[in-house]
C-alpha cells in the first residue's frame, strides 16, 4: 500500500470523539465579556493582554469539547504563545497594544518574518480571522431556535469566514467536527457555566463588544496595507488541490505565500508565473 492509498482523514477521524455531554462544563462568557470591555483603550487602541485573555477563555471552550475541536484550540494557543513569546523577548513597551506592536515590527523590518520566528502582527492576524468566525457563530446562534442544529450553523458560518484561510486538510477536519455538534440548547446547557437564558443575554453583549474590537483591528491592518485579501490564484490553487489531498502540506505552503499579498509587493505577472509553475509541478508529481 502506497502513501497515496492512505487518506489522512480516515486516520484522523478515528481519533475524533463525539461531543461529550456526560458532565457539566464551566466555559465562562463573563470572562470573555470582561476582557473585551477592557480591550479597547481610551485612545482607541487594542490591549494585547486583554485580547489574549479573552482568547484563552475561548480556547477553553474548544478544549472542553474533548478531541472534537482540540485541533482548533491547539492552533489558536500556538498563535497566542508566539505573541506572548515576542512580548517576553523584545522590549515589552512595544507590545502593549496591537497598534504599537504593528508599528514596531514594521519599523524594525520584522513584520514579514515567517515560520518559527513569525511576527506578532502575522500571528495576531490568524486570531483576527478566528474572531470573525466566533462572533458570527455566536450571532447566528443567538438568533436561532433552541432546537436548532448548531452543526448546520457552524458549517455555514465556517464556509463564509474561516475556511478561506485554511488549507484543504483543515477544512475537511472542521467539516467532520461541526457535524458532531448537538442542538443549541444542549450545547449551551452542557458547555457553559451559566444557565441558558443568561447565556443568551451574554452572547448579545459579547458580540457587540467583539465586533467593535474586530473593526478596530481590521482598520489597523488595512491602514498599514497588511489586510489579507483572497487572490484568484490562491482560490484556483485551492480548488486544484482539493483533488490531491496528499499534497495538503504543499497546499499550506502555497497559501502562506499569499498570506498577506500586499507585504510581498509582487506584481500580478510574477504571481501568475508562479501559479503556472506550481500547477506544472503538481501535475508532474501526480503522474509519478
Amino acid at each position: 500500500m502506497s502513501l497515496r492509498d492512505v487518506s489522512p482523514l480516515s486516520t484522523i477521524s478515528t481519533n475524533m470523539a463525539e461531543f461529550r455531554s456526560d458532565k457539566k462544563h464551566d466555559f465562562d462568557l463573563e470572562v470573555v465579556l470582561d476582557a473585551f470591555r477592557k480591550c479597547i483603550l481610551p485612545d482607541g487602541s487594542l490591549s494585547l493582554d486583554e485580547y489574549l485573555r479573552a482568547f484563552h477563555e475561548l480556547c477553553r471552550f474548544f478544549h472542553l469539547t474533548g478531541r472534537l475541536f482540540g485541533f482548533v484550540a491547539k492552533d489558536l494557543e500556538g498563535k497566542m504563545k508566539a505573541i506572548e513569546a515576542r512580548k517576553a523577548a523584545d522590549m515589552e513597551s512595544h507590545y502593549i497594544t496591537l497598534q504599537s506592536m504593528m508599528q514596531y515590527e514594521i519599523r524594525e523590518g520584522m513584520v514579514r518574518a515567517r515560520g518559527q520566528h513569525a511576527s506578532g502582527t502575522r500571528q495576531f492576524l490568524r486570531l483576527h480571522y478566528a474572531l470573525e468566525f466566533i462572533l458570527e457563530f455566536m450571532r447566528q446562534l443567538r438568533c436561532s431556535d433552541e432546537h436548532a442544529r448548531t452543526s448546520h450553523i457552524a458549517s455555514e458560518v465556517y464556509s463564509r469566514t474561516l475556511s478561506k484561510h485554511h488549507p484543504w486538510i483543515t477544512r475537511k477536519l472542521a467539516a467532520l467536527a461541526v457535524h458532531m455538534l448537538p442542538s443549541k440548547k444542549h450545547l449551551i446547557d452542557v458547555m457553559c457555566k451559566h444557565d441558558y437564558n443568561s447565556v443568551q443575554t451574554l452572547i448579545d453583549d459579547v458580540t457587540a463588544e467583539g465586533n467593535r474590537i474586530y473593526d478596530i483591528a481590521q482598520r489597523a491592518y488595512e491602514n498599514n496595507n497588511l489586510a489579507y485579501s483572497v487572490t484568484i490564484i490562491s482560490f484556483i490553487l485551492s480548488n486544484h488541490l482539493n483533488n490531491h489531498h496528499h499534497y495538503a502540506l504543499h497546499h499550506r505552503h502555497i497559501c502562506d505565500i499569499f498570506y498577506v499579498p500586499q507585504m510581498l509587493n509582487c506584481r500580478l505577472d510574477v504571481l501568475r508565473s508562479f501559479y503556472w509553475l506550481t500547477r506544472f509541478q503538481l501535475s508532474f508529481c501526480t503522474l509519478q
